[in-house]
């Protein structure tokens, strides 16, 4: 064989991660550190060098175009002068030993099933497919006994990235690197110093220093949770006082998830006590539940088209509630139709005085956290309309919550909720009065106070 050297040296912080022992790593690192780069070399050096027969290795990002723009040339580069094959149209080499390297996108995860890998490199791991690693990339590794590892950018907690840096940090089966800027001495201190004025502290916090808890781009609350976090208003302190009443605020979902949120008023603000969430059950599954619990529930509150959804019976999802409380104190009702905008306005408003309890409402409040904006691909902006996703169901029950809190402060509701309200209140509610009802506005014509 020619005498070959790696045209690849190592960070001085990268050399333990070459020289490590474990099958599995993970390395969280400030961007323009040189990950990517020390994780293509990695690649090639240990294909070089496999003794097993036909040996494979993958690098994947979340997206093929991701990959090649990212590794693409960097795989080319190393493997120079020693490639038996360089396929562009499937991002491959091929060495001398017959070792395969190439490159994949967890968009187009079909192409990596069936197959086997001895090594894996996932990169921004947070944005790949949540079933990547667990459905697909293990069992490649499984029978060649494979080494896989993890890299990738802070990007709030709901994902398996952070689960892992969890994991990886606290178990001896991994080798965990977590290298902030300010450690790493790549970026003299007068840059450093540069780009932290030039970049929103938020950017800064997420990119260079590796928090998990930095507020994303685009997102709509995460300072505020991070503020509430610094205050002490997120905290196991805040528990079920049986003296106050319980308000639950709902999003029904038909395919999403159905979200209930568990508040007290108390003098001090909102304390939020409890959530849940599930999905494909019917009504009376969230009815048994919320009546299991030991609260003494002073309102329920529904999503305004909840007159209409009828988890697959022939009534609607507010009739169900209702005849459940009938003839309690319990008050079933809708949340008044408003703009998204305005929602998210009452939420603002509301978090400020708003206290939650860390060990009942964490996944909640993490999806409150990254619950953001749309991205226009196109036009390279945010768009005004929030991004539909696993955040999307627990803020919106969120948005209903800080509704009801902030009625006295927000646009009056439109006529016809106000209107099945109404009638709600003076025990007159059924499907014939309501689609009266929404005839009667629909035209144009006034309720009058004597009719409800």
């Amino acid at each position: 064989m020619t005498e070959w050297t790696l045209p690849y040296e190592p960070r001085a912080m990268m050399l333990p991660f070459h020289q490590r022992t474990q099958r599995n790593a993970f390395l969280i690192c400030h961007r323009r550190f040189g990950k990517t780069v020390g994780c293509v070399g990695e690649l090639v050096i240990r294909a070089m060098y496999s003794k097993k027969k036909n040996p494979q290795y993958a690098y994947i990002a979340p997206f093929r175009s991701q990959a090649k723009a990212v590794a693409w040339q960097y795989l080319v580069d190393m493997t120079a002068g020693i490639a038996t094959e360089v396929k562009v149209s499937e991002l491959s080499v091929t060495l001398p030993n017959g070792a395969k390297i190439w490159l994949s996108g967890s968009d187009n995860v079909n192409a990596l099933r069936g197959l086997y890998l001895d090594g894996c490199v996932i990169d921004e791991y947070a944005q790949c497919r949540p079933d990547l690693l667990q459905a697909v990339i293990l069992p490649c590794l499984l029978d060649r006994k494979g080494w896989l590892v993890v890299i990738g950018t802070a990007y709030g907690r709901l994902n398996d990235f952070f689960n892992l840096y969890e994991e990886s940090r606290d178990s001896d089966d991994w080798y965990h690197a977590d290298i902030k800027v300010t450690d790493s001495g790549v970026i003299p201190e007068s840059e450093q110093k540069r780009l932290q004025r030039s970049v929103s502290d938020a950017k800064w916090k997420q990119e260079m220093m590796n928090d998990f808890s930095a507020e994303l781009i685009g997102t709509y609350y995460s300072t505020q949770i991070n503020e509430l976090e610094a205050n002490g208003q997120i905290s196991d302190e805040i528990v079920y006082q049986p003296e106050l009443p319980v308000h639950t605020a709902m999003d029904i979902g038909r395919k999403d998830a159905t979200v209930i949120w568990f508040w007290q008023e108390t003098p001090h603000g909102i304390n939020v006590i409890d959530y849940y969430m599930n999905n494909g059950l019917q009504a009376q599954h969230y009815i048994d539940f919320l009546k299991g619990k030991p609260y003494v529930y002073a309102s329920i509150n529904l999503p305004h088209d909840a007159k209409a959804m009828t988890f697959t019976t022939d009534k609607s999802a507010l009739e169900q509630f209702m005849d459940a409380w009938l003839n309690t104190d319990t008050r079933v009702q809708l949340v008044p139709k408003l703009s998204v905008a305005d929602g998210i306005e009452a939420v603002r408003q509301t978090l400020r005085y708003t206290h939650f309890n860390i060990d009942t409402c964490y996944y909640g409040i993490e999806c409150l956290r990254v619950y953001r904006k749309s991205w226009d691909a196109v036009k390279q902006v945010f768009a005004a309309t929030p991004l539909h996703d696993y955040a999307s169901d627990p803020a919106d029950a969120f948005r209903y919550l800080s509704v009801m809190a902030n009625m006295n402060k927000l646009p009056a509701p439109d006529p016809h909720t106000a209107a099945v309200n109404a009638l709600i209140a003076n025990g007159e509610y059924s499907l014939d009065k309501l689609h009266a009802e929404r005839h009667e506005i629909t035209a144009g014509s006034s309720i009058s106070r004597s009719r409800i």
